[in-house]
């Protein structure tokens, strides 16, 4: 399954987890703060579509680090419990 465009995952769950890829991460909790988070390279996340539909995605990269980090939050966990020791920067807003 191709996905483009938002995605509305009713109950997500990370089922597997593959690999691992460091990444730089921030988060709209945190405006312009940016931290290196090791993340899973690859998952396969179980959720509810809006029909009410059981689907199961398998993600990659970028999509399997935005699913960990939405999935973090459903569970009260914030990038800046994750991140690397020091990797913490903030980025001055242009004006």
């Amino acid at each position: 399954m191709m996905i483009i465009g938002p995605i509305a995952m009713i109950n997500p769950v990370i089922i597997k987890e593959k690999g691992k890829q460091e990444v730089e991460e921030g988060c709209l909790s945190f405006p312009n703060k940016f931290a290196k988070v090791v993340r899973p390279k690859e998952v396969v996340a179980e959720y509810t579509d809006k029909e009410g539909n059981l689907i199961r995605v398998k993600a990659k990269e970028l999509l399997a680090q935005a699913i960990c980090h939405e999935v973090d939050h459903l569970n009260g966990e914030l990038f800046v419990e994750k991140m690397e020791p020091g990797t913490m920067e903030y980025v001055k807003p242009q004006q």
